[in-house]
């Protein structure tokens, strides 16, 4: 046998015992745990992969100016409240509008997020209200776009952010995501997409609950980093939330939602007048009351697809 031969013989049984070694249940790197961050005037903000961090949505200058000193360059908001852009410009961030809901990820925002993957450059931060559920799903899909993580992975995005199973559709939607076929076309990104009226009420109505219980927590009183966010006009921006909803929900002829969303307006009203009368202790249960009725409300018209 010539020498050569005899030496490619031995060269593949050394390469043969290697890989005979590497364990069949070898953990994946795209599977690691997203990390915890601690970034100023955000909360909920994990990295996700060398590009996309998730997190809450930025609400100042403060938290803009975060943003671009930890090398933000993309912002992407899922929520439907209007994004600042405004601020987000001032900071040189570029921002992108892709409003979901609590249901799950229509094809058209599966669709953006890709295009923001393979459209844009530098680091993404994408966003919901809190952080915790929608913010957190779309980062998954757009992590699966990009190929950083398996479906492993990015379910384990939801668990580690936090995001409740009662939203089975936000669940479901990850586990199904599907890069898109030659035949798919990207939609254009936007800064600030149309959102559904009711949509926008009840983000609305999200931040101005997040408001209030921050505030109750603090004797009613503006927080320190939030000065310019009081007690009245945050029970006034709730109730008017529910106003609108309400006034959408008639447009849809949803009579269960409409019968639930009055009587969260008139729970509102009475909170509004309770703080405007100064019974804090009074407006401490108001709120509770409010807070509790939107759950069940949530339960019952919302998580489920």
């Amino acid at each position: 046998m010539p020498r050569y031969v005899s030496n490619l013989v031995v060269w593949i049984a050394v390469l043969s015992v290697c890989f005979a070694k590497l364990p069949a249940n070898e953990p994946d790197d795209r599977t690691t745990d997203p990390a915890p961050l601690k970034w100023r005037n955000l909360e909920n903000v994990y990295r996700l992969s060398p590009r996309i961090t998730s997190g809450s949505a930025p609400m100042d200058d403060v938290a803009f100016a975060t943003l671009a000193d930890e090398g933000v360059t993309t912002v992407v908001s899922v929520d439907g409240a209007r994004p600042r852009v405004e601020l987000a410009r001032k900071h040189r961030l570029r921002y992108v509008h892709v409003p979901i809901g609590y249901d799950g990820l229509s094809r058209d925002a599966e669709l953006a997020l890709v295009r923001v993957m393979q459209k844009t450059t530098g680091s993404v931060y994408i966003h919901c209200h809190h952080g915790k559920h929608r913010g957190p799903a779309a980062a998954a899909v757009a992590c699966l776009a990009e190929g950083s993580v398996d479906r492993a992975g990015a379910v384990h995005i939801l668990e580690v952010a936090g995001t409740a199973e009662s939203y089975r559709g936000l669940w479901h939607d990850v586990q199904a995501f599907e890069l898109p076929s030659a035949e798919e076309q990207l939609p254009d990104l936007v800064e600030i997409a149309e959102v559904d009226g009711m949509v926008e009420a009840m983000a609305n109505i999200a931040i101005a609950t997040e408001h209030l219980h921050d505030l109750a927590g603090n004797d009613w009183v503006p927080l320190a980093d939030r000065p310019d966010v009081e007690a009245q006009q945050a029970a006034l921006l709730l109730w008017e939330g529910f106003r609108e909803a309400k006034r959408f929900s008639e447009k849809e002829d949803e009579p269960k939602i409409q019968a639930a969303l009055a009587a969260a307006e008139q729970q509102a009203s009475r909170l509004r007048k309770i703080i405007e009368s100064g019974e804090t202790a009074s407006a401490a249960r108001a709120l509770a009351a409010l807070e509790a009725s939107c759950k069940t409300c949530h339960a019952r018209h919302r998580d489920n697809r």
